[in-house]
Parts: structure tokens; C-alpha cells; sequence
């Protein structure tokens, strides 16, 4: 018995380290190969992601693959394949983060986040448009060009609706916009006997690029056809509702008298959009068209 430990222990340790070298390989491989998507998300955050995911999946299939070859039972196999998965997973969650991170700084975006920061974006001037400042009464998108729109609403007076959720996505609306939306949630309850609720409001640059690669370079059906930049919704200039019924989401509404309550308070209806309807969407754009806003320096 002590001579075969003796003499297993040297192999099985070559076994490990033949493994983890190889799931090392793999994971850098793989994730070369999968760097597309992890670019897509942006950001070291987004790359280290998608790097452990590739790097983990190419080191276990790896580990246990070869223990298998060597002759080691599925027990050890897996035991094996798992600690090459890890290493593989780090190695690429490295590579991948580090990738996503310098290819977000060149488009002068984020290099964690790879969220807009200023700089180009694309062929579009960037426009730094965190949160706070298009939240906020004297954000920078009420100053210049833009000052028409500098107040809040006329009487400053923002109501309630029947839905918290509402009302936090309501906050985050550009200033001018916010009365008008909780009067028109309000009014299709009142009036038309029907629950509303904001599903989308503000959306940052890089939410707006993610939905819009939904359906393009990540799974789900195509949502938008708009880029960062180019949606109203990143100005908080827009949002989008549903039905609530029963604290269930519905879609099976009447969606003519809705379109035709925000269009007579003032709102443009994405149910009259001739290239792409959208009945759940809502804008008011003051006048402005989105070159005009990328045009604005904020």
C-alpha cells in the first residue's frame, strides 16, 4: 500500500497541474473567443463577467476531460474539473475585465461601468448625462438652448398617483414632464378605470444599449431600434406604461382611449409612430429633435 501511494501521488499531482494548465489555455481560448459579447456589455464589470463565465465553463470541461483520459474515476473527474474550471474562470474574468475596461476608456466611456463618462461615442458627441443631472431642477439640460424648459411644471405641483413604483419613476423624469405623467396615469384611473404603471422612464446610455442589443447580440426579441443617445427616454423625456391588474402585469388593454388621453393632454402616443409602434410609449419632446438635444452641450 505504501508503495503505490509512493508511486501514485507524483502522477496524480501531473494530472492536476496537466488540468489546471489546460483549463488555463482554455479559459483564454474561450474567452477570445466569446469577446464580442463580453465588449458588447462594456466595461471591466461587464468583461469580467463574461470572461469567469467562458473561462469556467472551458477549464471544467477541460479538467474533467483529461482527468477522464487519465483514467481517473467521475468522482475525481469532476472533483478535478472544477478546480481547473476556477482557474480558468479567473484567468479569463481577468482577461475579459481588462479587455472590456480599455475598450470602454477608448470610447471614452467608464472603465469599470462603461457607462458614458464624455468622449466620443461612436460618431455622436458624448453627452454626460448621469442621473442627478437630469433629475435635478438646474441640470444642465435646462441651461443654453435649452432654457425654455428650465422650469418645473407652471404651478410646481406634482401629484400622486395610486402606485409607489409610479411615483419613483416619475421623480426621475426631466422636471417639465413629471405632472403631466402622474395627470395622465391619474386620469386613465379616474377616467377610464384602469390601473397604470411607469415601466420605463429614464434610461441611461448604456440601458438604452443594452435593450437595444436585445434580439441583435443577446437572446430576446428586439425591443427598440434605437441606440444610446437616440431615445427620448435618455433625456427623461419619455416613459413607457402597463396595466396593473390584481399586482399582474397586463398588456390586454384598451390601448385606442389610453393613446387618446395622453395625446389630447399633450403627450405624442407611440401607437401613432409610423415606422415603429410602440403603444405602451409616451413622449414629450418640447419641440426638440434628438439631433437638437446631441447638439446641446451639457
Amino acid at each position: 500500500m505504501k508503495l503505490k501511494q509512493i508511486v501514485r501521488t507524483p502522477i496524480t499531482n501531473r494530472r492536476q497541474r496537466g488540468a489546471g494548465l489546460g483549463a488555463l489555455a482554455s479559459g483564454a481560448g474561450h474567452f477570445s473567443f466569446m469577446s464580442a459579447p463580453a465588449l458588447t456589455l462594456g466595461g471591466f464589470q461587464g468583461g469580467a463577467a463574461v470572461g469567469f463565465g467562458t473561462g469556467f465553463t472551458g477549464g471544467m470541461v477541460t479538467g474533467t476531460g483529461n482527468s477522464l483520459i487519465q483514467g481517473e474515476n467521475i468522482g475525481k473527474a469532476l472533483s478535478n474539473g472544477l478546480n481547473s474550471g476556477l482557474w480558468g474562470g479567473a484567468i479569463g474574468g481577468l482577461t475579459g475585465g481588462i479587455t472590456g475596461g480599455i475598450r470602454a476608456a477608448r470610447n471614452g466611456n467608464n472603465f469599470w461601468s462603461g457607462n458614458a463618462t464624455g468622449g466620443k461615442y461612436g460618431n455622436v458627441p458624448q453627452v454626460d448625462v448621469g442621473r442627478m443631472n437630469i433629475r435635478n431642477n438646474t441640470s444642465s439640460i435646462n441651461r443654453g438652448s435649452l432654457s425654455k424648459m428650465n422650469p418645473v411644471s407652471a404651478d410646481g405641483y406634482v401629484p400622486s398617483t395610486w402606485d409607489e413604483i409610479t411615483n419613483q419613476r416619475i421623480s426621475e423624469l426631466h422636471p417639465k414632464l413629471r405632472s403631466t405623467a402622474a395627470r395622465f396615469i391619474n386620469r386613465a384611473e379616474s377616467e377610464l378605470g384602469i390601473n397604470l404603471r411607469i415601466s420605463q422612464g429614464f434610461r441611461t446610455m448604456a440601458e438604452q444599449d443594452a435593450l437595444f442589443a436585445q434580439g441583435r447580440t443577446i437572446a430576446g426579441n428586439i425591443v427598440t431600434n434605437l441606440r444610446g443617445c437616440y431615445s427620448y427616454h435618455n433625456y427623461g423625456l419619455a416613459f413607457d406604461v402597463v396595466g396593473m391588474s390584481n399586482g399582474a402585469i397586463n398588456y390586454n388593454l384598451n390601448w385606442s382611449s389610453i393613446g387618446n388621453l395622453g395625446v389630447s393632454m399633450g403627450l405624442e402616443w407611440g401607437g401613432n409612430f409610423s415606422s415603429f409602434i410602440d403603444r405602451p410609449h409616451f413622449q414629450m419632446t418640447f419641440g426638440y429633435t434628438i439631433q437638437e438635444l446631441l447638439n446641446i452641450n451639457f
